[in-house]
């Protein structure tokens, strides 16, 4: 992440998201799923559960990096930030496949004790105008490429659209309490929403788990890689291989190359650079180092 960004700010409004959105938003749902005894509440319960943990991991990692003042990457602070993404989202996976079963149940059973009241209304659609707000803040706040930032958009927007449809369905059943039929599709859309809220976690557990394993499998990272070594094949004389692995979202590049045996170290500096900011330009949030291969250079 570039230096520019204001960390100090990123952390408090991510701590604040951890707060109303995870803690506060936990609690107020499981309240709510309680009182109205609906499956669309306590889908979001359940994915409160697994966004809490991911919030809160990433404004630990956030405050660290405002007291980092270099700004430079830090591995094991990657590496924490991938599994507690790797977790958050595998308790989340967990408890939709125990939703997904339930709404079965649910909807074989089917009955009409689900009912809703102001607060069940007025909450979802509180949390969709603080979720734009938080979107716009964020937005406005980082203008790098900051996964950390990006990944909680997403986050919200999905939030939004998940409590958007859960108020169309809450609406329908409010307006039609004696058709059957209603309560049914109560059922079918809370397995729509679990199977897309599954959905979109495939990547994200795929990524840190790449990251743990400090994997890089994605094929148009070793194609832009090429790419740049082509663009600058006649800065050096050897090209060995090269080699990538992944840890949270930054790409750590080693390339394998050699120069004459007559170049400065200062011109062989000036090459690595070149090469190395090459790189960095197609494949972002990338730490590149060059190692030199065949003979030394001369002072």
């Amino acid at each position: 992440m570039e230096q520019k960004d204001d960390y100090k700010t990123l952390f408090k409004l991510t701590l604040l998201n951890f707060l109303i959105t995870g803690v506060l938003a936990l609690g107020f749902m499981t309240y709510l799923y309680f009182t109205s005894h609906s499956l669309l509440f306590l889908i979001q319960v359940v994915s409160n559960i697994g966004s809490t943990v991911v919030l809160g991991m990433y404004a630990l990692v956030l405050k660290r990096q405002a007291d980092n003042k270099s700004y430079e990457y830090e591995y094991g602070l990657g590496k924490f930030e991938a599994l507690g993404t790797f977790a958050g989202f595998i308790i989340q996976d967990v408890n939709l496949i125990i939703l997904a079963v339930l709404s079965v149940n649910d909807f074989i059973h089917a009955d009409r004790e689900v009912s809703f009241g102001v607060l069940e209304f007025a909450y979802p659609i509180t949390v969709v105008i603080y979720d734009v707000v938080i979107i716009m803040t964020l937005k406005r706040k980082s203008s790098s490429n900051n996964g950390i930032i990006k990944s909680q958009i997403v986050d919200c927007m999905n939030e939004s659209l998940q409590l958007m449809v859960s108020l169309v369905i809450m609406t329908l059943i409010c307006l039609f309490p004696n058709v059957m039929g209603i309560y049914k599709f109560q059922y079918i859309i809370c397995l729509v929403i679990i199977g897309y809220t599954f959905y979109l976690s495939v990547d994200p557990i795929k990524r840190s788990a790449y990251s743990l394993l400090d994997k890089c499998t994605d094929e148009t990272v070793s194609q832009k890689i090429l790419s740049a070594l082509t663009a600058n094949y006649e800065l050096y004389q050897y090209f060995e291989t090269y080699r990538t692995r992944v840890s949270a979202r930054t790409t750590f590049v080693d390339v394998f190359i050699g120069y004459e045996t007559d170049l400065t170290m200062k011109e062989i500096l000036y090459r690595n650079n070149k090469i190395a900011e090459d790189i960095k330009a197609l494949v972002p949030d990338t730490i590149v180092n060059c190692i030199l291969i065949g003979n030394t250079a001369e002072e």
